[in-house]
């Protein structure tokens, strides 16, 4: 498998789990509790509120790298299918 091919099943498949409704329900649900619990967590405990920050912020991430995964592999597509069109101009 050559990394074009690599690079669109990966895309494929960060699609697959963008579009869970199980996986995204579990992000929904952990972000609504680290916000929560950063939101009623005493000012004093500056330890605690910033981990709580770091997991909402590392949950974030993950949803955003698997954006940018899907979206490598779609503007593969795109200069892939350019290249067939080229080719049969």
């Amino acid at each position: 498998m050559d990394d074009t091919d690599q690079l669109l099943k990966e895309s494929k498949h960060a699609k697959e789990l963008i579009d869970d409704e199980v996986l995204s329900k579990a992000f929904d649900e952990l972000e609504s509790l680290y916000l929560g619990t950063w939101k009623s967590s005493d000012l004093k405990d500056s330890e605690g509120r910033e981990i709580l920050f770091q997991l909402i912020w590392a949950t974030a991430q993950v949803r955003n790298h698997l954006t940018v995964i899907l979206e490598r592999g779609e503007l593969q597509k795109l200069q892939l299918e350019k290249m067939i069109k080229r080719k049969r101009s």
